[in-house]
C-alpha cells in the first residue's frame, strides 16, 4: 500500500500512485524498443531526508524491491535508505551510475524550499 497523499498535493494524486508510475515507465521503455531481457535495474534513494514521522523513503524502497522481484527482475545495484539525500550521475551509454551522498545541511535547504513552495512564498 502506498503512503497517503498529503492534502496539499491532492490535485496531483496520480503522480503519487506507484502503479501509475511503474506502468508508464515500463510501457515507455518497451514502446521505444527496449527488450525485457536487456533491462537492468539500479535502485538508488529512499533516504529519510526530511524531519517527518512518516518514513516514505523506506516504504518506497521496499515497494520497488517487491515490485521488481514480482516482475522477475534482478537488482544489479542498490544504494537505499539512511538519512541523506543523493545526487546521481548516470551515463546511459555505459550504464554506469555514480552516487554522491549529500550532507544533511542540503536536506534542510531542500526542506525549507519545499515548505516555501507549499505555502506559496516566492
Amino acid at each position: 500500500m502506498s503512503p497517503p497523499v498529503p492534502p496539499q498535493f491532492a490535485h496531483i494524486r496520480r503522480a503519487f500512485d506507484p502503479k501509475f508510475a511503474r506502468v508508464v515507465a515500463k510501457l515507455e521503455i518497451l514502446k521505444l524498443g527496449g527488450q525485457r531481457q536487456n533491462l537492468e535495474f539500479k535502485v538508488i534513494g529512499g533516504g529519510k531526508v526530511l524531519d517527518m514521522t512518516l518514513d516514505v523513503g523506506s516504504e518506497n524502497s521496499q515497494f520497488v524491491r517487491d515490485y521488481l522481484r514480482r516482475e522477475g527482475f534482478a537488482i544489479a545495484a542498490e544504494d537505499l535508505g539512511d538519512d541523506f539525500a543523493r545526487k546521481l550521475y548516470y551515463s546511459p551509454r555505459s550504464g554506469k551510475v555514480r552516487v554522491k551522498r549529500l550532507p544533511s545541511t542540503v536536506n534542510r535547504i531542500v526542506f525549507e524550499r519545499e515548505q516555501s513552495w507549499k505555502c506559496g512564498d516566492d
